[in-house]
């Protein structure tokens, strides 16, 4: 069995998942991703403090600020002036939109 030993420097610097020929994602295709599973809002605060940076848990009715009551329990993050309905799965937020 032959093996052949590449360069350090031609590895180097270079993603591993992405070909050469792979076009890069623009911030247009980004949002227009959809999830292949469905998701919701989360009803238990199961996330663990570390991961909870700028991301509120608010129950029905309860205020998370003077201009807005949590319209279900979940988590929620403020961000360009209105607040996000998040979830997270797998270690990864996404934004739940109606």
């Amino acid at each position: 069995m032959s093996t052949s030993k590449r360069s350090a420097s031609l590895v180097r610097g270079q993603d591993w998942c992405v070909s050469k020929n792979t076009a890069y994602l623009t911030q247009e295709s980004l949002a227009a991703l959809r999830c292949p599973f469905k998701i919701g809002p989360s009803e238990v605060t199961n996330i663990p403090t570390e991961q909870l940076k700028n991301v509120v848990f608010g129950t029905i009715g309860q205020p998370l600020d003077t201009s807005m009551e949590a319209p279900w329990s979940g988590y929620y993050t403020y961000h360009n002036r209105t607040w996000h309905t998040v979830v997270n799965m797998f270690g990864v937020w996404f934004e739940l939109r109606r």
